[in-house]
């Protein structure tokens, strides 16, 4: 009999609960709006849930891609990399492929 694996299946569909995460992609889309053209940013996350073996765990949250002080994927960043993250980065662009992988 002959045996086919069936990859495991993207689930978001997760407990409540804290867990560990990595960046695993991001996607930059335009929006409209009122207002006009919005550019916005997705980040999808490997969530590590216990229990949760047999699929791919992940989240995903969709920001305006802004990183003024108190906008939100700023506030998010913050959150995750730390307040700090950001004073070396005055004046410069933050390169989102340098943050696939990186545990929060």
């Amino acid at each position: 009999m002959a045996k086919i694996a069936v990859p495991k299946q993207v689930t978001f569909d997760l407990p409540e609960g804290n867990y560990s995460i990595t960046l695993a992609k991001y996607n930059q889309q335009l929006k409209q709006t009122a207002k006009g053209s919005q550019s916005n940013i997705r980040l999808l996350f490997n969530v590590k849930v216990p229990g949760m073996d047999d699929v791919i765990p992940r989240a995903g949250r969709n920001f305006e891609a802004k990183l003024d002080s108190g906008s939100d994927l700023r506030n998010f960043l913050e959150s995750w990399l730390g307040r700090d993250y950001f004073l070396s980065l005055s004046g410069k662009e933050l390169e989102l492929d340098d943050l696939i992988d990186k545990p929060g």
